[in-house]
């Protein structure tokens, strides 16, 4: 059974995607929350995401619309670094194929999304704590049970903000080193580029990512552990 990987959504979004296929298996959650997010004053909203007015009204739109308009593929839909270096247009395809069935994408509004699962414009991350509703233990909850069920390996690429989402689900967590230290700019990068060696290889395991090699970066067998895959790399 080949193996699932998991990563975080990004706040930045692409607005033009192929139509989804398929819908997320937390939606009425989704909606629970959305509800409450409704109700939210522009400055309550500001407070909440800690953003600018230009942001917040961005945000506001996107909550005052969901879920009626403009419905988006969940893989092309997510636009951050991460995302970038996965580069899904770009994949042929059977490594697409693999992309489809493989990728899972936490969030904070969703709880977990398969990759071609419909989503609206939001902008909502766990770390958005609302008075009304605790969002991250309700998805605690369900989204480790729901990962338990499929009874397969995991692979982690998730920040740790959303890596709460699998702690009891034995996930394999994949860090990158530059110079003993981990950056977080160089991990979305990676985790992306990680993704897509994943994609157009077809990895069935996830001990066969010791294999991975780019820009560097070696698989580092010595502090490695059977929970935590750690890649190195010297720049000095």
């Amino acid at each position: 059974m080949v193996m699932i990987i998991i990563c975080s959504p990004t706040k930045t979004l692409s607005l033009k995607t192929p139509e989804p296929i398929s819908s997320p298996v937390f939606k009425e959650e989704a909606f629970e929350i959305m509800s409450v997010l409704k109700t939210l004053s522009l400055e309550e909203l500001k407070k909440l995401y800690k953003v600018s007015d230009k942001v917040a009204l961005q945000a506001n739109n996107y909550i005052q619309t969901w879920p009626t308009i403009n419905p988006l593929s969940a893989i092309y839909a997510f636009s951050g670094l991460q995302f970038k270096n996965l580069d899904i247009r770009s994949l042929d395809p059977e490594a697409l194929d693999y992309a489809f069935k493989t990728i899972k994408i936490t969030s904070g509004l969703y709880g977990i999304l398969n990759a071609q699962d419909m989503i609206h414009p939001y902008r909502y991350d766990l770390e958005n704590k609302l008075e009304s509703l605790d969002v991250e233990h309700l998805y605690i909850v369900k989204v480790n049970a729901y990962l338990k069920s499929l009874n397969q390996e995991i692979l982690d690429l998730t920040s740790k903000e959303y890596s709460v989402l699998l702690k009891d689900c034995e996930p394999v967590k994949v860090i990158f080193l530059e110079d003993d230290k981990q950056k977080g700019t160089v991990n979305k990068i990676f985790r992306g580029r990680l993704m897509r060696y994943c994609c157009q290889n077809k990895v069935q395991s996830i001990a066969d990512i010791k294999a991975y090699t780019e820009d560097g970066f070696v698989f580092d067998e010595e502090h490695s552990s059977n929970k935590e895959y750690i890649f190195t790399r010297r720049t000095k």
